[in-house]
């Protein structure tokens, strides 16, 4: 139920900005309350890493976007994020990038994260990913996922949590 994070003035080490924690110099974004009732997010321009379960749990946020500034998004750093639809990476950014709101590595080569709250049915993998990291994870609603050939590596917990994934199809290489 957390909706806000406070910070005192005169802390060392952390700042809030709008009820979301930073490090102090604001280029890690630590933590953004899960109950903020805010539906969309842009992440500053001073942030170059977000932190493990930095948006973890988070009810409301529907979309987010990446700044060119991020360099670094740690593993589970969108972990449980019930309403979340689409990622928007800023087409300067030069190691990220969103196609359809879904998150990728800049190079296409690593799926990283399909929003959970995606509404669709069934998602083709695009053909040149290699890495699947834990990208599906609670995917209320698809059904079916099909990962083309390119793919050599699915990290675990890809698919953890996803109860109405019926069908996941590998394309023969």
């Amino acid at each position: 139920s957390l909706e806000s994070i406070t910070v005192a003035a005169g802390n060392e080490h952390y700042k809030s900005v709008d009820g979301v924690l930073f490090s102090k110099d604001m280029t890690a974004l630590v933590k953004y309350p899960s109950n903020n009732k805010l539906t969309s997010y842009t992440i500053p321009s001073s942030v170059t890493t977000v932190c493990g379960s930095a948006f973890d749990v988070c009810k409301v946020l529907k979309a987010v976007t990446i700044p060119a500034s991020v360099t670094n998004i740690a593993h589970h750093a969108f972990t449980v994020c019930t309403a979340l639809e689409s990622f928007t990476v800023a087409a300067g950014n030069k190691y990220y990038k969103s196609v359809d709101g879904v998150l990728f590595d800049k190079g296409m080569t690593t799926l990283i994260m399909y929003p959970e709250n995606k509404k669709l049915k069934s998602y083709t993998i695009p053909s040149g990913v290699t890495t699947i990291k834990g990208a599906f994870i609670r995917c209320p609603g698809l059904t079916s996922v099909t990962i083309p050939a390119s793919v050599t590596r699915i990290e675990d917990l890809a698919f953890a949590s996803c109860a109405d994934l019926t069908t996941v199809s590998i394309a023969k290489g």
